[in-house]
């Protein structure tokens, strides 16, 4: 089985050191989880693995490319593949702008070639895979409840069939029984295209419900 992320001794250093020696090879297919308290480096590492930071030493491969020599175009086509769902679905949407519009901006980059009618269809497959009525995301996020929000957040980042979905503590903002919900839905869609899960958390019990394989960041080292 191939690795979608594969990472060696990987050390970030802002004013002091964030992740120190850090090294996964997490298989295509799998739901691996990354646990750790606050401030333990879970959500740094999530950002170098999206290209967001970089690196201050170490090798890092996500999708068979390494992303220090990776072109501009296999960087835009990363971009793509990889794709991340975060904690606040409030705070993931501009409340100026309606959900569904925000959606469309987001298919219109990655798809320009396509006509408006073409992305609008995209975007409603999303939609109806993550169980939204495509009617309700012409409200403002603040006409929609933080489990629908969630769900357009997930119809975002599928809507370009990532290989790769990470979620950043994305469910810590619901309540338990939306949490479920949230979380079927994901495991669904998991099995559905074919997607690569890192779910990043500081609860055992989701983690627990979701992966296969487990590993804890403390103060920026994995503890074994």
């Amino acid at each position: 089985m191939s690795s979608v992320i594969k990472i060696e001794d990987l050390h970030v250093n802002f004013k002091s050191p964030v992740l120190k020696g850090v090294s996964l090879d997490i298989p295509e297919g799998s739901s691996f989880g990354l646990m750790g308290e606050s401030g333990s480096g879970k959500s740094t590492l999530a950002r170098v693995i999206v290209g967001a930071v970089k690196p201050t030493s170490g090798y890092v491969e996500v999708l068979g490319q390494d992303l220090v020599t990776c072109s501009k175009e296999e960087k835009r086509w990363l971009k793509q593949a990889v794709r991340m769902v975060f904690q606040d679905p409030a705070h993931s949407f501009n409340p100026r702008y309606p959900v569904r519009e925000q959606l469309l901006e987001i298919v219109h980059n990655d798809f320009p070639n396509l006509s408006m009618k073409e992305q609008e269809e995209l975007v409603d497959r999303a939609l109806v895979e993550v169980g939204l009525d495509p009617s309700h995301t012409y409200r403002y996020p603040h006409q929609l409840s933080l489990g629908q929000l969630q769900r357009a957040a997930l119809a975002r980042a599928i809507s370009s069939r990532p290989k790769l979905l990470i979620l950043d503590e994305s469910l810590s903002a619901l309540d338990v029984t939306v949490q479920v919900q949230v979380l079927d839905l994901i495991l669904k869609l998991k099995s559905d295209i074919g997607l690569t899960l890192l779910f990043i958390s500081h609860d055992m019990r989701l983690v627990r419900a979701c992966c296969e394989s487990v590993v804890v960041l403390k103060d920026g080292v994995l503890v074994p």
